[in-house]
């Protein structure tokens, strides 16, 4: 699934946020704001261990805050490579780390049962969209 993206400074740019911002700690406020996006998403959509669930934009892994309540199967997809193994290293839930850019995406259809999705584009959305729906 490919989107024309020119000529990827995207990555460029998100590796060096990864590099230079501390996506795992961010101060108080923002903090309750993530932690109250994720309960309020898994609040909608809730979890069962069977899932497969993708992050699109893992940033922290804070995700993994409600989905290691439950264990399903989760795959962080980031920019940053440091990023996804710290991840890693912290989830107690099945963690497959997938280091990708989000207009390049190396699934097939069908491939989630749930994808969480935030700060992305909809010509994004609508091509991850195709990627829900597992049989």
């Amino acid at each position: 699934m490919n989107i024309n993206t020119g000529n990827f400074q995207h990555i460029k740019h998100y590796k060096f946020d990864g590099e230079y911002y501390d996506f795992f700690a961010p101060d108080k406020f923002m903090l309750q704001e993530i932690r109250r996006r994720y309960q309020d998403f898994f609040h909608l959509f809730p979890l069962n261990p069977e899932q497969t669930i993708l992050e699109i934009g893992s940033g922290g892994g804070f995700a993994l805050e409600e989905l290691d309540k439950v264990n399903p199967s989760f795959v962080p997809l980031d920019i940053p490579l440091g990023n996804l193994n710290k991840i890693k290293n912290q989830a107690d839930s099945p963690t497959f780390p997938c280091c990708a850019d989000a207009y390049h995406l190396p699934f097939k259809k069908n491939s989630f049962d749930l994808i969480i999705l935030a700060d992305q584009s909809i010509e994004v959305g609508l091509q991850i969209s195709q990627l829900l729906g597992r049989p």
